[in-house]
């Protein structure tokens, strides 16, 4: 899942670094987009991401993959959603109803590389964050302070529990 701060970004710079892995005929690989913050804001962005994991997994055997082996990858804010999708597996709130429902959009691995986990800790009164133009600030609609129930519900660590798959969180 591509970055560009939820603002920028699309499906075709994450089919450039999938490529590899597919060539080899290992892999089956798929490049998810999601709506940017000029058309939505939070939490449109997680509820396209599960949707394209359900529409996958509904289309498993027409598709040729195995619907029991989904790993997902992302940079920036794709490493944000990929970690969401590995934390919030079971969280009826972050679904959507778009595309196909009833099928899980539960993943069974993440790579995150840099993708943000905890909103809240950046400090809500963060002049950088509550700036208009900001891509947090975008991403919520408004300054980080006056929206804490969303950052909350955004961040990856808030939905963390036993049966989360494994992660790789990459940072440098």
């Amino acid at each position: 899942i591509h970055g560009g701060g939820w603002q920028g970004g699309n499906k075709s710079s994450g089919a450039r670094l999938i490529a590899p892995l597919v060539s080899t005929g290992d892999y089956v690989g798929v490049s998810v987009g999601y709506r940017l913050t000029d058309v939505a804001i939070w939490p449109a962005q997680i509820h396209d991401c599960k949707a394209a994991i359900r529409y996958l997994r509904a289309n498993a055997s027409k598709l040729g993959i195995d619907p029991d082996k989904f790993g997902v990858w992302g940079g920036s804010a794709g490493g944000h959603l990929v970690a969401l999708l590995g934390t919030s597996g079971d969280v009826a709130e972050l679904e959507g109803n778009l595309g196909m429902t009833g099928v899980s959009s539960r993943v069974n691995c993440v790579i995150d590389y840099f993708g943000p986990a905890d909103f809240l800790i950046f400090g809500v009164d963060s002049p950088r964050l509550n700036q208009p133009g900001q891509p947090v600030y975008k991403l919520f609609g408004g300054p980080l302070k006056d929206h804490q129930a969303e950052a909350k519900q955004a961040s990856p660590v808030t939905f963390i529990s036993k049966d989360d798959p494994h992660v790789l969180i990459m940072h440098g």
